[in-house]
């Protein structure tokens, strides 16, 4: 349409949105998202076109966010959902100190100071499920996740006394995290049902195959091989077999037995 797409140029961005809400012009072409415009336009535009099971991206770099992709990859619903605050939190620390406080933090939570490396992987699996759990306890509450686990506690101990104090039964964090998991394994088995596998679970090619181009973390990238190792350990700690599916003893643990069967 003659605009020029330029990296920050503010009138190609609100040209974009008009366009978009009015659906003129290359706005019809994406008006269900980039990933079906692309696919409309053909010729190779998918690989452009970075998005994980039809949604778009967030604006951060993946290849050195690790637990961020896992979590984009595997999420049941929308991918915001899960931050991974304690990542954010390292990489926004002013200096090596307020790193430091970081990493004892996720050493005390998680076990190990690499809990809070972007570029780290061996517990990044743990990392995922344990924001996935607590955004989706936040949610039932009722309150904004972007407070808890983000902004304002890590710790479920405030939804918990305020789902005890409208339901007029004592639940404790723990329970609220079993509610939160149970609901997470049926998001998981209804997406199956309609056919999510292993296949589906995964990062844009882009991600895995070019590395950071320059800055900070320039060099670092997604590599295939240790993506896969993250997904195995999160299928393997929510009792999902290698393709993704819930097996017999998540259903179980969560009292879904009669869903498991059809």
């Amino acid at each position: 349409d003659g605009i020029p797409m330029k990296k920050g140029d503010a009138n190609a961005i609100i040209s974009t949105i008009h366009k978009l809400g009015k659906q003129e012009g290359y706005g019809k072409l994406f008006k269900d998202g980039v990933a079906a415009g692309a696919k409309e336009i053909g010729k190779g535009a998918e690989e452009y076109a970075l998005s994980v099971k039809g949604l778009e991206l967030q604006p951060m770099e993946y290849r050195v966010m690790k637990p961020q992709a896992l979590a984009t990859a595997t999420n049941t619903k929308d991918y915001i959902d899960s931050p991974c605050d304690v990542v954010y939190n390292w990489m926004l620390a002013p200096d090596a100190s307020a790193k430091e406080e970081v990493e004892k933090f996720a050493e005390k939570v998680y076990g190990t100071r690499d809990a809070a490396r972007p570029d780290k992987i061996n517990a990044t699996a743990p990392v995922v499920i344990d924001y996935e759990s607590k955004t989706v306890a936040v949610d039932m509450v009722g309150m904004c996740k972007y407070l808890i686990p983000m902004m304002f506690s890590h710790f479920l101990d405030i939804p918990a006394k305020l789902a005890s104090f409208a339901t007029g039964v004592e639940i404790s964090e723990a329970d609220l995290m079993h509610a939160a998991q149970r609901v997470l394994t049926l998001e998981r088995a209804i997406n199956v049902i309609k056919g999510m596998r292993r296949k589906d679970d995964t990062m844009p090619k882009r991600i895995f195959e070019e590395p950071v181009p320059s800055g900070p973390w320039k060099g670092e990238k997604l590599e295939k091989a240790n993506f896969d190792k993250m997904l195995d350990e999160y299928y393997a700690l929510h009792a999902y077999d290698k393709n993704g599916i819930p097996k017999e003893e998540a259903f179980k643990k969560f009292g879904l037995l009669e869903e498991w069967k059809v």
